[in-house]
């Protein structure tokens, strides 16, 4: 386990505030690019239906129980037993483990608000949202494309969520957290003896996961495409997070903490 610094610690705090400043305010000051429609494409004739899974149901089940999950594993692998381990480094264990776990997934909301708003891909509730002022029954519109009009409804926050369809943002969530939750099983769970349970859990983590980005086609809040390349982007800054932030795969358990470690764990250095 390493000892931190003051000058780690600063730097992991900057880049940390750093992409969570920059992930929660550029969607609300960044203009969405405005795109054009063609009145044969039903592909955004779509209605508007209720989404089974709520906001704070999403925010539990995605970010409250993975977190609790990590923590209490994390807790109980420390050698609490160990009477030459103090017990601030279990403080250091937890910091290694938060902090690079928020700066991969505000990076993540950070590169996708930012692809939402650059693209700004019409969804598939986009005519039901907006209400363009266009008549497609006349012949003027048919077989063009539109870019000169008005959306009744502009301003709302449906009609702003369904110019933002590519690409999806809670596929890219769902995916990067299961596939956490699925890597970390696979670094800390050792004991062979229940290798099949082991997977069971992992492919329950999975399926739910997968279960979560469906619903984004079934409900009609993005295309198809747009959910492939969410689960794309969130697969791959899961495993940039898992082993190349959190170093599940390189760096020893709480359980090996090494003489060296506990010897200069005396202080926080400088």
């Amino acid at each position: 386990m390493e000892i931190l610094t003051s000058v780690q610690i600063f730097t992991d705090l900057f880049s940390v505030l750093s992409a969570m400043v920059f992930a929660c305010s550029y969607p609300l000051v960044a203009t969405i690019n405005f795109r054009g429609f063609s009145c044969e494409d039903s592909s955004i004739r779509y209605p508007t239906v209720e989404d089974s899974l709520s906001e704070s149901n999403l925010a539990i089940s995605l970010y409250l129980i993975p977190f609790l999950i990590f923590i209490s594993c994390e807790t109980a692998l420390f050698p609490w037993s160990k009477p030459n381990v103090p017990r601030f480094l279990y403080l250091v264990t937890l910091y290694q483990i938060v902090l690079p776990l928020l700066l991969g997934i505000f990076a993540l909301k950070g590169l996708v608000a930012v692809l939402k708003t650059s693209v700004g891909r019409l969804g598939p509730t986009f005519v039901e949202a907006c209400q363009p002022d266009i008549n497609c029954t006349l012949p003027e519109y048919h077989f063009r494309y539109i870019t000169n009009y008005t959306c009744v409804r502009n301003g709302t926050k449906l009609e702003e969520l369904s110019r933002q369809s590519f690409p999806s943002g809670i596929s890219a969530d769902a995916a990067q957290m299961v596939v956490l939750v699925a890597l970390f099983i696979e670094a800390k769970v050792e004991w062979s003896g229940i290798n099949l349970v082991k997977r069971l859990m992992q492919l329950v983590v999975l399926c739910f996961g997968l279960d979560v980005c469906l619903t984004r086609v079934s409900e009609y809040r993005e295309h198809w495409s747009d959910v492939m390349t969410g689960i794309l982007m969130g697969v791959v800054f899961a495993f940039f997070t898992a082993f190349y932030l959190l170093n599940w795969f390189k760096s020893s358990s709480p359980r090996e903490i090494s003489d060296e470690s506990i010897a200069s764990a005396g202080s926080i250095e400088s």
